[in-house]
């Protein structure tokens, strides 16, 4: 029962999934507001976000890019429902697209989006690597990639400087210029982000 329970956290489904969603939405708005911040979002910039859970992140980013246009891709078919629900003011004004799919093969073209960023789904892809080119694959030239986790499995600063060295070398595998990490105190656990442009 705990098992199936904190298997909903990486692909939330039906009625639990649902009540997953409500716990992710509230536990996780100050670490998503300090990652929406490092966007540096701007009002006609085209942003995507990969994994976007109940949708508080998208919110955030609606709010400030009001003449740009957002999109979001998660693989939880109750956190489409639950993310079209919270922005449906954005999805009907069609400044908000959010569908089901994956983050090994995004559904749009090259250099699509100004701004592109995941939050604590990096670490339950198939392939890492694939997925942070498919990133790079919708950015403009000179546009930014975000990563954000909260690693709250990590026990030492001996693992946490691993995660960091682990994630900085497949930025550096993408090709990805100006890399740098960032990092946000919580009581939980510390949040790190990785940023580099393309």
């Amino acid at each position: 029962m705990l098992k199936n329970f904190m298997s909903q956290f990486e692909n939330p489904q039906g009625i639990m999934g649902r009540l997953v969603g409500q716990i992710l939405y509230y536990e996780n708005r100050e670490r998503n507001a300090w990652a929406v911040s490092l966007l540096d979002v701007q009002p006609k910039d085209r942003v995507l976000e990969i994994g976007f859970g109940p949708g508080d992140a998208l919110q955030r980013v609606c709010a400030l890019n009001t003449q740009g246009f957002t999109a979001g891709i998660d693989h939880s078919v109750v956190m489409v429902e639950q993310a079209k629900e919270r922005n449906k003011n954005a999805v009907r004004e069609m400044r908000l697209e959010v569908r089901e799919g994956s983050a090994m093969a995004l559904p749009y073209d090259d250099a699509s989006f100004d701004k592109a960023f995941t939050i604590n789904s990096l670490h339950i892809w198939p392939d890492a690597l694939k997925g942070l080119m498919e990133m790079k694959r919708v950015l403009r030239q000179g546009g930014l990639l975000l990563i954000v986790e909260q690693p709250r499995s990590v026990l030492s600063e001996e693992e946490l400087s691993a995660l960091i060295q682990e994630r900085t070398q497949q930025l550096n595998a993408t090709g990805l210029l100006n890399i740098t990490v960032e990092t946000h105190p919580m009581k939980t656990a510390p949040v790190v982000a990785w940023l580099g442009t393309s």
